[in-house]
């Protein structure tokens, strides 16, 4: 049997441990936590963290409403809660 054959059998039924054992053989680890050291928002470069941050937190929010504003507006007619055991009907 190989080594990898037997790192195979070693980790059946153990998900954990067989990706554990493909990481280390791949070296997927690597670059799991690599920095992001800036980014070139229009024509302005940012490398400090808090206006990284705030320029993917300002993308992501911007996609969310964007989807948001691609639906159709829908009127319920009544919305049924279930809380603790407790039923409210709101109606308009």
């Amino acid at each position: 049997m190989n080594y990898f054959s037997k790192l195979i059998k070693d980790s059946k039924g153990n998900s954990s441990k067989m990706w554990k054992h493909i990481n280390c053989l791949t070296n997927s680890n690597t670059y799991k936590h690599q920095r992001i050291k800036g980014l070139r928002i229009s024509d302005k470069y940012i490398s400090d963290n808090a206006s990284i941050a705030n320029e993917f937190s300002a993308f992501f929010i911007e996609s969310v409403q964007e989807l948001f504003n691609s639906f159709k507006p829908v009127k319920p007619t009544s919305i049924t809660v279930r809380t603790l055991q407790i039923y409210f009907t709101l109606k308009r």
